[in-house]
Protein backbone atom coordinates (compact mmCIF):
# COMPACT_ATOMS: atom_id res chain seq x y z
CA UNK A 1 0.00 0.00 0.00
CA UNK A 2 1.16 3.38 -1.16
CA UNK A 3 1.87 6.11 1.41
CA UNK A 4 -0.91 8.23 0.17
CA UNK A 5 -3.77 5.29 0.40
CA UNK A 6 -2.55 4.70 4.16
CA UNK A 7 -3.27 8.30 4.55
CA UNK A 8 -6.35 8.59 2.75
CA UNK A 9 -7.47 4.80 5.14
CA UNK A 10 -6.85 6.30 8.25
CA UNK A 11 -8.56 9.89 7.43
CA UNK A 12 -11.32 7.59 6.13
CA UNK A 13 -11.92 5.52 8.88
CA UNK A 14 -11.34 8.52 11.28
CA UNK A 15 -14.37 10.44 9.69
CA UNK A 16 -16.62 7.60 9.89
CA UNK A 17 -16.30 6.76 13.87
CA UNK A 18 -20.19 7.19 13.69
CA UNK A 19 -23.04 4.98 14.44
CA UNK A 20 -23.81 4.79 11.30
CA UNK A 21 -20.07 5.06 9.13
CA UNK A 22 -22.18 5.48 5.43
CA UNK A 23 -24.04 8.34 4.16
CA UNK A 24 -26.48 8.74 1.17
CA UNK A 25 -23.55 9.30 -1.39
CA UNK A 26 -21.70 5.86 -0.43
CA UNK A 27 -24.52 3.27 -1.52
CA UNK A 28 -27.03 1.30 0.00
CA UNK A 29 -27.29 0.08 3.74
CA UNK A 30 -25.01 -2.52 3.84
CA UNK A 31 -26.27 -6.04 5.28
CA UNK A 32 -24.28 -6.14 8.17
CA UNK A 33 -23.51 -3.51 11.12
CA UNK A 34 -22.16 -0.31 10.09
CA UNK A 35 -20.83 1.31 13.15
CA UNK A 36 -17.07 2.10 13.27
CA UNK A 37 -16.06 2.39 16.65
CA UNK A 38 -13.31 4.31 18.22
CA UNK A 39 -11.71 0.70 18.70
CA UNK A 40 -12.00 -0.39 14.45
CA UNK A 41 -10.40 2.98 14.34
CA UNK A 42 -7.76 2.63 16.55
CA UNK A 43 -7.43 -1.07 15.34
CA UNK A 44 -6.99 0.61 11.39
CA UNK A 45 -4.11 2.97 12.99
CA UNK A 46 -2.28 -0.02 14.42
CA UNK A 47 -2.34 -2.09 11.68
CA UNK A 48 -1.21 1.04 9.51
CA UNK A 49 1.86 1.43 11.77
CA UNK A 50 2.62 -2.04 11.94
CA UNK A 51 2.93 -1.76 7.66
CA UNK A 52 5.36 0.92 8.58
CA UNK A 53 3.27 3.90 8.15
CA UNK A 54 3.06 6.72 9.57
CA UNK A 55 -0.04 7.81 10.07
Amino acid sequence: MSGEAARELADWVTARVTDTGFNEDEGPAPDGPVRISVADKAAVHRWLAAQGHDV
